[in-house]
């Protein structure tokens, strides 16, 4: 189990807001701006194996962050919201070559917003996946297959620059990889 608290004053923090003017294209102006902030937070993750051979793997981890314009006393603007996941995973055969996760990502509404900045709502993200390994001498090979928002949530992502504008982040994805290490 690991718990970490953190807490700074930044002078001349730099951030990205909306100015709350429009330029003549109708599209809303942004600018930077400098201010003295204040970041306060939490993190912490939990893990478990279930099993004698740690085959079966659970782990729960979350991080909430506070961050404050000092000098206006509001909120700052682009803060992610209070997240959870939990993640279950699952190794086969002896050498765990073989591993099969999911992973639920639950994430808060963000209504401690900066100026000019909307409220997002929460929303949950489902991923399911398998990967296999193949040890090869000194390099290994590694191939998987992630089935992410595996139920087509439709959500929009309080960290994304594009919300501003309410483009949702992608649906369903399915997504394969594969690593070679040498």
């Amino acid at each position: 189990m690991n718990i970490s608290a953190y807490s700074s004053i930044i002078d001349n923090y730099i951030f990205f807001e909306a100015a709350g003017q429009q330029h003549e294209s109708g599209m809303e102006l942004w600018e930077y701006r400098q201010t003295t902030a204040r970041f306060s937070g939490l993190e912490f993750e939990i893990k478990h194996s279930w099993l004698r051979d740690n085959n079966l793997e659970t782990s729960l981890n979350g991080t909430m962050v506070r961050g404050i314009d000092n000098n206006a006393g509001r909120p700052l603007a682009f803060i992610p919201p209070d997240n959870l996941n939990l993640s279950l995973d699952y190794y086969t055969l002896e050498d765990r070559s073989l591993h099969l996760h999911s992973r639920l990502r639950m994430i808060n509404r963000q209504n401690r917003t900066g100026i000019n900045e909307e409220e997002t709502p929460g929303y949950s993200l489902l991923n399911i996946g398998i990967n296999k390994t193949w040890f090869t001498g000194r390099t290994t090979i590694e191939g998987g297959l992630t089935l992410q928002n595996a139920l087509n949530k439709n959500y929009v992502d309080h960290m994304s620059i594009l919300r501003a504008f309410n483009v949702p982040s992608p649906g369903r994805n399915l997504m394969l990889n594969l690593r070679y290490t040498f």
